[in-house]
């Protein structure tokens, strides 16, 4: 272990789509991926490759999956640093890279992604290996870094490699959020690098990062109005409340539930002392 200890990083993977797999790794679970762990191998040329640590290497090596987990992290700060760039920065590097497009065209399409970066910014999160990038949703520093100048914002899977961010004052709907995910992946994308299907949504407030498509896609019932009760304990998000009284309503003219009795409670306790456990000056 201590001769390749140094060169251990992290992987996100798609947890319910390698349910067979996961079953031989150490992993923890994230969201709805899984995070498992790789020795990375480089040689002078910057050619790479990378091997999957199992449960019986982990046994081997008479650690636990939190300790590699932290030592990965670590290594990740130093192998993997995390890179950020606007969409339209990385669209320039590879146009001016790529050798089959001419002067003049390489000039209009730079021009109009000037125009367009101005109008309509994204970003590009991954790290300078531009390898597993996606694993930049646990780089919590550049996450929050990002929320103090923007806010909130969505955090879309491109693929393993990379994530885009959009911050939530300029993006487009949810829905075409979610339907731009499903076209990419389906199209675009290597079926072994597509990460996941759902969009995310980084709270500024909180630091939380939640799916914003799982919720939306369960029809009304006593499940949805608690998963919408625990959800808004979380973010205080006035619109997770209204869904969840709307239910609520539903449930006039009938004798409540215990349950449906205790959800009720619940919600309007979190309404009247929400962030219960902040310190106030």
């Amino acid at each position: 272990y201590y001769n390749v200890k140094d060169k251990v990083i992290i992987k996100l993977i798609n947890r319910s789509q390698n349910e067979k797999m996961l079953k031989t790794l150490p992993f923890k679970e994230y969201l709805d991926f899984a995070v498992v762990f790789c020795i990375l191998f480089e040689d002078n040329n910057n050619n790479r490759a990378t091997s999957l640590v199992s449960n019986d290497l982990l046994d081997k090596w008479e650690i636990t999956t939190e300790e590699l987990f932290e030592q990965a992290m670590t290594n990740m700060k130093f192998i993997c640093p995390a890179e950020l760039k606007s969409m339209n920065e990385t669209m320039v590097e590879l146009l001016l890279n790529d050798d089959n497009v001419d002067d003049d065209t390489r000039s209009d399409i730079l021009k109009h992604l000037e125009e367009d970066d101005t109008n309509y910014p994204m970003y590009v999160l991954t790290n300078t290996k531009k390898m597993y990038g996606a694993t930049a949703f646990l780089y919590e520093e550049e996450l929050r870094s990002f929320a103090e100048k923007f806010g909130d914002f969505y955090i879309i899977p491109s693929s393993i490699h990379e994530l885009i961010l959009i911050p939530e004052s300029i993006s487009t709907s949810e829905q075409e959020m979610v339907d731009m995910v499903k076209e990419v992946n389906d199209n675009q994308v290597e079926p072994e690098e597509v990460l996941s299907y759902n969009v995310y949504k980084y709270y500024a407030d909180t630091g939380c990062v939640g799916i914003i498509n799982k919720i939306k896609n369960i029809p009304p019932s006593l499940l949805k109005c608690q998963l919408l009760t625990y959800c808004y304990g979380e973010v205080f998000e006035d619109e997770l409340a209204q869904e969840a009284h709307a239910i609520i309503d539903s449930w006039q003219g009938r004798e409540l539930t215990a349950k449906e009795q205790e959800i009720v409670e619940n919600l309007r306790n979190l309404e009247e002392n929400q962030y219960p456990y902040s310190d106030f000056e």
